[in-house]
């Protein structure tokens, strides 16, 4: 039998937080987000990512919760970079 996989077990990026809505609202809040650093939204997404890696190698199950958020993150830096890079040109 495998073994189960509970919300305990896995890494919640936004705890707290119910996640509503469509991804570019939430992408773009993050981006625009001063107080977050660039660095802290690169930290997030290595975090999710080895959750999600850990969470496939468990038993090939993934929460939902982890892929939208990896979702958010990377629109979100993807945004801040055209942004810094509109500011450059």
């Amino acid at each position: 039998m495998k073994p189960r996989l509970f919300a305990k077990d896995w890494f919640d990026p936004f705890p707290g937080v119910p996640f509503a809505g469509p991804v570019e609202r939430w992408s773009q809040w993050l981006a625009d987000e001063k107080s977050i650093g660039t660095y802290e939204l690169w930290s997030q997404l290595s975090k999710i990512d080895r959750s999600c890696r850990e969470a496939g190698e468990r038993n090939g199950a993934m929460p939902i919760r982890l892929i939208y958020a990896r979702r958010l993150v990377r629109i979100a830096l993807k945004m801040r970079k055209a942004t810094f890079e509109d500011r450059q040109s």
